[in-house]
């Protein structure tokens, strides 16, 4: 027998192509880190600089962490330095463990940050369900708003 005389007898239909396509799109996609955190200097004012680490495409039930650095740049000690998430956002997901305990108003709070000093605070959560979420972080010293951060994260399935 010649090998001409076998005819190949895989078809491939369109759908399950199509259901490759996108079962393979995951992994290329973690491996050129579209999933993940992103740490950046997020504010800067004349008394304080932020930097937020935090995930901006997650998958939904995977472990996260945002990572929060306050540094006081003013002359000046800071007293009360309050971090509070909005409910909304903070609420899609799990919170884990935290550096800082929160208190029911996803608040963190820093006392006595001295002139020049770092304040962090990290965060571990598991984001709940999909979807664009959506919110902002607000900065306090001793009650006055000082800073407003808007937060994005994109939930994968």
């Amino acid at each position: 027998m010649s090998s001409s005389s076998f005819k190949s007898k895989i078809t491939i239909s369109r759908t399950k192509i199509a259901g490759l396509m996108v079962i393979l799109a995951f992994p290329a996609l973690a491996v050129l880190s579209v999933f993940g955190s992103r740490t950046e200097t997020v504010a800067e004012t004349e008394e304080i600089r932020v930097t937020l680490d935090h995930p901006l495409r997650t998958r939904s039930g995977l472990s996260e962490h945002f990572e929060i650095e306050i540094e006081n740049i003013s002359g000046r000690p800071m007293r009360n330095l309050v971090i509070k998430f909005a409910p909304e956002y903070l609420k899609k997901f799990s919170i884990l463990s935290g550096h800082h305990q929160m208190s029911t108003g996803f608040t963190v709070q820093f006392e006595n940050l001295s002139a020049g000093e770092k304040g962090i605070s990290v965060i571990d959560v598991k984001a709940k369900g999909t979807g664009l979420l959506k919110g902002d972080l607000k900065i306090f010293e001793s009650g006055q708003l000082v800073q407003m951060i808007k937060l994005k994260t994109l939930v994968f399935p």
